[in-house]
């Protein structure tokens, strides 16, 4: 947060802007939204897009012995870890200040980006070379984290086959990020002329 903080001020100091535009993916996504909400300087960002990020924890965190991510080659996504006491479920401290109220504070216009058909992050699903993980929270409760990119009051584009866009795993949460398709319908999200509420 403080990195970001920075850099948006520093943009908007040496342009001369009154507002930024940001594109965040994965856990960029909930960076930049834990800033404007700690900051309340939602009127520095004009726009926001949140391509395929954790808003709603993340699938890694099982407890399960089947949960491949626990191992320190995978990420070391144990329960316990400092990801997971922050993502690994819907209503952990983080994520509960964070989507408490509104998600969609403030005057910035959101766009959200997500996989509907696979993601190793959310999907309990193959994602190409990665195989499925139990769908979990880190307490070990069954949990569905395939909505978790959606945030309440975007507008919302749902994507799928985006893993043809990851050169070296084949992963749809990588690949949405190299898509044409998400660089397009962000352009068109930034240049449009149209306002909310």
């Amino acid at each position: 947060m403080p990195d970001l903080r920075r850099f948006v001020h520093a943009v908007l100091a040496y342009t001369g802007a009154r507002q930024v535009d940001i594109v965040g993916h994965s856990l960029s996504v909930t960076v930049a939204r834990a800033w404007l909400k700690a900051d309340h300087d939602f009127h520095l960002v004009r726009r926001f897009v949140a391509i395929d990020g954790p808003n709603h924890g993340i699938i890694n965190c099982s407890p399960s012995p089947l949960n491949f991510y626990q191992l320190l080659q995978f990420g070391g996504f144990t329960p316990d870890s400092p990801v997971c006491q922050e993502y690994g479920s819907d209503h952990t401290p983080l994520l509960r200040w964070l989507n408490h109220g509104h998600e969609t504070l403030g005057s910035t216009r959101y766009l959200v980006i997500r996989n509907a058909d696979t993601s190793f992050v959310y999907f309990s699903a193959q994602d190409a070379v990665l195989p499925p993980v139990p769908a979990q929270d880190r307490e070990g409760n069954p949990h569905d984290f395939s909505e978790s990119a959606q945030l309440e009051g975007a507008d919302s584009v749902d994507l799928v086959g985006q893993g043809v866009h990851d050169a070296v795993l084949g992963s749809a949460h990588l690949g949405i990020l190299n898509s044409p398709v998400t660089w397009e319908v962000t352009a068109r999200f930034l240049m449009s002329q149209s306002h909310r509420r």
